[in-house]
């Protein structure tokens, strides 16, 4: 297994390359049943990342959207049915646990959509000042919601670049010192739609190929990750 620290390593050019792929949970939006997850890695020495939408932090899915409406936001129902988000103690929990808690679109919307600087600060800066006012300490981890390159306007980009150090895309793919783009590849797993044979092929790599056009089109946004010993600059 991985650690959120060895993302961060590789964000700044001190991770070194290995001969291993490792795995590294990561779980959006902020569900209260996470802490229960949370709690089952911590206690078999797992550390894992959590993407959090803060306006989503002790609300239910209806309270969240009423809340955005009455800022004069159409927020995006992400899941179908009731569910209710973590609390602010159990956020503060899990990062004491040893895992690593970032933002994510603070009312949900897909920025590939959101041109204006009113919106895209509404979706991000929201977000990393959310988190960082319930951790007590800046938020330098966001993954964008939906995650593909059809979900990030320009003007979302440029924003993000120039305000978080690490971006987290849903584009599948191994990241490697020095090859991968700026932007982390994370595998889109869910469980209701891919049977688990398909999930294993792909934490295999077994469809890693039919990513590389994503990678290419990531790698012209923001580059690559820094290889080893190239100092503080890139991503994951």
């Amino acid at each position: 297994m991985a650690s959120p620290d060895e993302l961060i390593a590789l964000a700044e050019g001190r991770l070194a390359p290995s001969t291993r792929d490792r795995l590294l949970f990561s779980f959006d939006d902020g569900y209260a049943d996470d802490f229960e997850v949370a709690e089952f890695l911590a206690s078999r020495g797992i550390r894992a990342m959590f993407f959090v939408m803060p306006s989503f932090v002790g609300r239910s899915i209806d309270e969240f959207c009423d809340f955005h409406r009455r800022n004069g936001v159409e927020a995006c129902r992400f899941f179908p049915r009731p569910c209710q988000g973590l609390e602010r103690d159990q956020i503060r929990e899990m990062a004491a646990m040893g895992h690593r808690i970032g933002g994510h679109n603070d009312s949900h919307r897909d920025l590939g959509r959101l041109h204006s600087e009113k919106d895209v600060r509404y979706e991000i800066q929201r977000a990393l000042d959310g988190i960082g006012e319930i951790l007590g300490q800046p938020c330098e981890d966001f993954a964008w919601g939906f995650g593909g390159l059809a979900n990030m306007s320009p003007e979302a980009v440029a924003y993000l670049v120039e305000r978080c150090p690490r971006i987290y895309s849903a584009v599948r793919g191994l990241n490697i010192p020095g090859r991968s783009p700026r932007f982390i590849l994370r595998d889109d797993v869910k469980q209701e739609e891919h049977p688990f044979r398909y999930t294993q092929v792909a934490l295999r790599g077994g469809m890693d190929a039919s990513s590389v056009p994503e990678w290419t089109a990531l790698e012209r946004l923001g580059g690559r990750c820094p290889p080893y010993g190239a100092g503080s600059a890139g991503g994951t």
